[in-house]
């Protein structure tokens, strides 16, 4: 299985270290109550809860030259809970470029008022290391080895 941890335990506190520098105040990941009354997880809250991120590392197209349509899913989602906040500045950050433009164009005058997209990219080496995990992980969700596990299974 891929290793994705990579993206908790050195991607999103990069992240919030350059979160950090540009607002003034420490970053953590934080469970936040919504509006709703439920509660989510939030890659990227500032230390006075005023700015609220939500951090997709996602990269472009699938592994077949297709569109990401799981990724633009996760990454609407994303938009949904940061919705359900009052926080002043909510954000939604992806770290892939490539990415950033499918979502853009996907996503062109819907995002709620008050959320914003941008895009922060990573250092070369970690997003290397990033595309080398998600490389593997692509590998694992492809229909010919999802297939091939299910027909195992069925044995």
């Amino acid at each position: 299985m891929a290793n994705t941890q990579f993206i908790k335990t050195d991607v999103e506190p990069w992240v919030r270290a350059q979160l950090a520098r540009r607002f003034g105040q420490p970053f953590e990941s934080r469970f936040l109550e919504l509006e709703t009354g439920a509660k989510h997880e939030f890659d990227a809250v500032s230390h006075d809860g005023s700015v609220v991120v939500a951090i997709k590392s996602a990269s472009g197209l699938t592994a077949s030259g297709n569109l990401p349509q799981g990724k633009f899913h996760n990454a609407i989602a994303e938009i949904f809970f940061l919705s359900l906040l009052q926080a002043p500045t909510r954000i939604l950050l992806v770290t892939n470029p490539n990415f950033h433009k499918l979502l853009e164009k996907r996503l062109k005058n819907l995002l709620p008022t008050g959320i914003r997209m941008e895009c922060l990219e990573l250092p070369l080496e970690m997003q290397s290391t990033l595309d080398a995990v998600m490389a593997v992980a692509s590998k694992e969700v492809s229909p010919q080895v999802v297939g091939a596990a299910v027909e195992a299974e069925a044995d």
